[in-house]
Protein backbone atom coordinates (compact mmCIF):
# COMPACT_ATOMS: atom_id res chain seq x y z
CA UNK A 1 0.00 0.00 0.00
CA UNK A 2 1.81 3.42 -1.10
CA UNK A 3 -0.09 6.29 1.46
CA UNK A 4 -0.06 10.16 0.30
CA UNK A 5 1.50 12.22 3.64
CA UNK A 6 -0.15 15.59 3.40
CA UNK A 7 1.87 17.80 6.31
CA UNK A 8 0.03 21.62 6.38
CA UNK A 9 -0.06 23.56 9.24
CA UNK A 10 1.20 20.95 11.48
CA UNK A 11 -1.35 19.21 11.03
CA UNK A 12 0.05 15.67 9.41
CA UNK A 13 -2.64 13.33 7.25
CA UNK A 14 -2.15 10.39 5.30
CA UNK A 15 -4.53 8.91 2.74
CA UNK A 16 -4.18 5.70 0.55
CA UNK A 17 -5.76 5.64 -3.11
CA UNK A 18 -8.72 3.47 -3.89
CA UNK A 19 -9.40 2.94 -7.55
CA UNK A 20 -12.42 1.69 -9.27
CA UNK A 21 -12.08 0.54 -13.12
CA UNK A 22 -15.60 -0.24 -14.92
CA UNK A 23 -13.73 -3.23 -17.23
CA UNK A 24 -16.85 -3.81 -19.70
CA UNK A 25 -16.03 -6.17 -22.58
CA UNK A 26 -18.69 -4.58 -24.96
CA UNK A 27 -17.90 -0.63 -24.31
CA UNK A 28 -14.38 0.53 -25.00
CA UNK A 29 -15.99 3.99 -23.43
CA UNK A 30 -17.06 2.55 -20.47
CA UNK A 31 -13.61 0.42 -20.30
CA UNK A 32 -11.33 3.41 -19.97
CA UNK A 33 -13.15 4.94 -16.98
CA UNK A 34 -12.11 5.12 -13.50
CA UNK A 35 -12.48 6.95 -10.46
CA UNK A 36 -10.14 6.99 -7.92
CA UNK A 37 -11.11 7.73 -4.51
CA UNK A 38 -8.35 8.54 -0.78
CA UNK A 39 -9.08 7.19 1.95
CA UNK A 40 -8.14 7.70 5.36
CA UNK A 41 -5.16 5.82 7.08
CA UNK A 42 -5.59 6.37 10.06
CA UNK A 43 -8.08 7.61 12.90
CA UNK A 44 -6.79 11.45 12.94
CA UNK A 45 -7.32 11.75 9.48
CA UNK A 46 -10.65 10.01 9.29
CA UNK A 47 -11.70 12.46 11.90
CA UNK A 48 -10.25 16.07 10.63
CA UNK A 49 -12.04 14.92 7.40
CA UNK A 50 -15.79 13.98 9.28
CA UNK A 51 -15.01 17.57 11.20
CA UNK A 52 -14.23 19.38 7.93
CA UNK A 53 -17.33 17.53 6.00
CA UNK A 54 -20.87 19.99 5.02
CA UNK A 55 -23.80 18.82 7.04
Amino acid sequence: MVSRELDSTGLELSLFPVIFAFCTPRDIATDERRVEALAPTHAKTAKFFRASAVA
